[in-house]
């Protein structure tokens, strides 16, 4: 799992958010900054086995707007709301920018929207 740990463990502030630190955890390297524009739009992804889905974006109505769920395909999800979403994100975005100083301008702007976008 711990491929390029962009959240560890020891940063899930509850131990039902694992598959938030699964879902950052496969994110690969080359496809960080897509999957930040795709946040920034408020478009969710799918990565191997896990998911991570803006309630916006759901035809659903059993979930209220300002909700983010990640799922893993072994049927354990966790939903949170856009300000434990960020703080994951945000995280995660710190230690890809570590690995990749020349991409830091562009996940600040990344992180902005983000925050301009969920009124964070």
């Amino acid at each position: 799992m711990e491929r390029n740990p962009y959240i560890k463990e020891y940063d899930l502030q509850q131990k039902e958010h694992f598959p938030i630190y699964v879902f950052f955890n496969l994110i690969k390297e080359k496809e960080f900054l897509e999957v930040c524009n795709n946040f920034s739009k408020g478009v969710g992804q799918g990565i191997e086995v896990a998911t991570c889905l803006f309630l916006d974006e759901a035809d659903d109505n059993k979930h209220k707007t300002g909700e983010v769920e990640f799922s893993l395909h072994s049927g354990e999800e966790v939903v949170v709301n856009y300000s434990i979403f960020y703080w994951y994100f945000n995280k995660a975005c710190q230690r890809y920018v570590e690995l990749h100083p020349d991409d830091g301008q562009k996940i600040k702007e990344y992180l902005d929207t983000i925050k301009f976008r969920f009124n964070i």
